[in-house]
C-alpha cells in the first residue's frame, strides 16, 4: 500500500522515528535546494547568468542531497559551469548503486558540452531507450558531422508520446538541420512551416534560426535570388550582435553573392568574416565556408587543404559526395610555402624512421592528432577525448595527464631540433610546420583508440594477411607483456583474428 503524505504530515514521520531534530534538518534541505532551483532558474531564463553562476559556485556539491543533484547540475550546466555540474553528478553516476537515468543523462549532456563525445555516448548506450538518450546522441552526432545517424535519433526521440513541449520544439528543429544536411529538401521546407508558425508566437530566437535555415535550403537548391534577399533581412534583424545564428546568416549570404558573383573571394566582406569568425572561435563556420568556397572557385589546392586538415570523417565523406569530378590525393603535402635554404625535413608519422619518439604509443599519437586539424585548435579536453575515449575524465588529474603529454611533446620538438612549432592559443594547441618542414599527410589521421592507430601502423608497415607476433614486434617497439594485452585487445575489438586456434599467425581484418 502507497501511502502520500502531506509536507506537515511528512515532518511527523519524520519525527516519530528519527526525532524532531531530524525531521527540521530534512525539511529545511528539501525546502532548500528546492527554493534554491527555482531561484536560479529564474535568473537564467531572464538571462542573468553571472549571477547564477556566482549562486551555484557557493554551493557545497558535497551535501547536495541525491535526488537533487541532477537538477541543480542541469543548472551548472545550462549557466556553463560545466565543470561543477561533472562534480556534482559524479557520486551518482560512478558510485555505489544503480544510476537513476535523469542522472546518466544530465551527466553525459554536461560531458558533450565540455567536448567529451566519446565519453557521452558511452554513457548514453547505459540508458538505451530514454527518450532524452536519443536527444543527446544525436546532439554527440552532429559535433562529428555525421547527420544521418543524428536525425535517426531525433526521430526516435520524437516518436515518444510524452515529451515536454519545449522538447519537442528542439528535437523539431534539430531535424530539420539535419534534413538539410541530408539533402531531403521538401521533407526539410514542410517542417520547417510548421514549426515557424509555433515559434512565431513563442520564441523569436529559434524563429530566427529557422529563417537562416529557409536561406541555407534557397541556397542549396541554386534560388540564390530568394537566399540573398532573405539573409540580408535577417541580417538588419540582428545588426552587430555576436551570436552562433548571426555567423550562419553571414556565412551563407556571402557564398550566395560569391555564387552570383557580386563579390569576390579577394572582398573586404569575405576577409572580414573570416577575421570575425577567428576571433570568436567559430573554426567549423570557418571549415564549411572555406570548402564551399573552394567548390565554387573550383579550387583544388583549397579543397586538398580542407580534406586533409579535417579529422572528421563523415565531413569528408560529405566532401567526396559533393565534389565528383576529381578524387583527392592518397597522401597530400602539408608545408609553410615561405622560402626555406637550409636542409629540410620531412616526416611521414606511419613511418617509424620518421618518428623520434616512441613509436605506436602515447606521445606518437598527439603527434598524430595535433596534425589533423588545420582549423579547430586542440584544446586540452578535445585531445583527452580523443586519446582517452574510454577513460573516466575527472576536472583535475585528467587535465594533469594531457598538459604533461603536451610538455613531453614540447621538449621533443626542442631536442629533436624538428622545423615544427606547437603554438598556445586560447583556444587550445596547434602544431604547425615551420618553413623547411613537410607533413605527409594521409587520408587518416586521427584515431578513436589505441587498437585502431596500432592496427592502422601495422597495415601502413605491410602487414595484414598471415603475419607472426613477431612481426608485429619489430615494427611497433612494445615489450612482450604489452604486445601481449594489445593482441588480445585487438582481437577483441575486431581488428585481428588468429588464422586458427593453435597458431601464432593473425590477419587484419579491418583497419577504420
Amino acid at each position: 500500500m502507497t501511502i502520500v503524505l502531506s509536507q506537515i504530515e511528512t515532518g511527523e514521520a519524520f519525527a516519530k522515528i528519527f526525532g524532531p531534530q531530524c525531521r527540521k534538518r530534512h525539511m529545511s534541505e528539501a525546502l532548500l535546494y528546492s527554493d534554491i532551483f527555482k531561484e536560479i532558474d529564474a535568473l537564467i531564463n531572464s538571462f542573468q547568468i553571472e549571477e547564477a553562476r556566482q549562486r551555484l559556485t557557493k554551493l557545497d556539491a558535497s551535501k547536495i542531497p541525491k535526488k537533487d543533484r541532477a537538477q541543480m547540475a542541469s543548472l551548472a550546466r545550462r549557466s556553463g559551469e560545466l565543470k561543477l555540474a561533472i562534480k556534482i553528478l559524479q557520486p551518482n553516476v560512478f558510485g555505489a548503486g544503480r544510476p537513476e537515468y535523469d542522472d546518466l543523462i544530465e551527466y553525459a549532456s554536461s560531458v558533450r558540452k565540455l567536448g567529451l563525445i566519446n565519453q557521452a555516448l558511452i554513457l548514453l548506450e547505459r540508458a538505451p531507450e530514454y527518450p532524452k538518450t536519443h536527444l543527446n546522441r544525436a546532439f554527440c552526432h552532429i559535433h562529428y558531422w555525421n547527420y544521418k545517424k543524428a536525425q535517426s535519433e531525433l526521430e526516435k526521440f520524437l516518436n515518444h508520446e510524452e515529451l515536454a513541449t519545449k522538447d519537442k520544439l528542439v528535437g523539431n528543429i534539430n531535424l530539420v538541420v539535419c534534413l538539410v544536411e541530408n539533402q531531403e529538401y521538401d521533407r526539410a521546407l514542410k517542417l520547417l512551416v510548421e514549426l515557424e508558425e509555433e515559434c512565431e508566437k513563442n520564441s523569436p530566437h529559434l524563429l530566427l534560426n529557422l529563417k537562416e535555415t529557409r536561406g541555407q535550403i534557397f541556397y542549396k537548391t541554386g534560388k540564390l535570388d530568394e537566399a540573398t534577399s532573405l539573409l540580408e533581412e535577417l541580417k538588419k534583424q540582428t545588426g552587430q550582435q555576436v551570436a552562433q545564428t548571426s555567423f550562419f546568416i553571414e556565412k551563407w549570404l556571402l557564398l550566395a553573392k560569391l555564387k552570383q558573383g557580386k563579390i569576390t573571394p579577394e572582398s573586404l566582406e569575405v576577409k572580414a568574416f573570416f577575421k570575425n569568425s577567428r576571433d570568436n572561435g567559430m573554426w567549423e563556420v570557418i571549415r564549411d565556408f572555406t570548402w564551399q568556397l573552394a567548390l565554387i572557385t573550383e579550387n583544388h589546392e583549397q579543397m586538398n587543404h580542407v580534406f586533409f586538415g579535417t579529422p572528421f570523417p563523415h565531413f569528408r565523406e560529405h566532401m567526396l559526395k559533393q565534389w565528383g569530378k576529381a578524387t583527392f590525393p592518397i597522401i597530400f603535402d602539408w608545408k609553410d610555402g615561405r622560402p626555406w635554404q637550409g636542409e629540410s625535413q620531412t616526416f611521414d608519422f606511419y613511418k617509424m624512421k620518421d618518428v623520434p619518439v616512441s613509436y605506436g604509443k602515447s606521445i606518437h599519437r598527439l603527434l598524430m592528432l595535433l596534425s589533423a586539424d588545420f582549423y579547430q585548435p586542440w584544446s586540452v579536453v578535445r585531445i583527452f577525448n580523443s586519446l582517452f575515449p574510454e577513460e573516466l575524465f575527472d576536472p583535475n588529474t585528467s587535465i594533469k595527464k594531457v598538459y604533461r603529454l603536451v610538455e613531453q611533446l614540447g621538449q621533443l620538438i626542442k631536442k629533436e631540433k624538428m622545423h615544427l612549432t606547437l603554438e598556445t592559443t586560447s583556444g587550445g594547441y596547434r602544431l604547425r610546420p615551420t618553413p623547411g618542414c613537410v607533413f605527409k599527410m594521409h587520408r587518416e589521421m586521427i584515431f578513436s583508440s589505441r587498437e585502431q592507430f596500432l592496427a592502422h601502423l601495422l597495415y601502413q608497415n605491410g602487414l595484414s594477411h598471415r603475419f607472426r607476433a613477431k612481426d608485429a614486434f619489430g615494427i611497433i617497439p612494445l615489450s612482450q607483456h604489452q604486445w601481449y594485452r594489445a593482441f588480445k585487445n585487438l582481437e577483441d575489438q575486431g581488428f585481428i583474428e588468429p588464422v586458427s586456434e593453435s597458431s601464432t599467425f593473425y590477419n587484419l581484418k579491418k583497419v577504420s
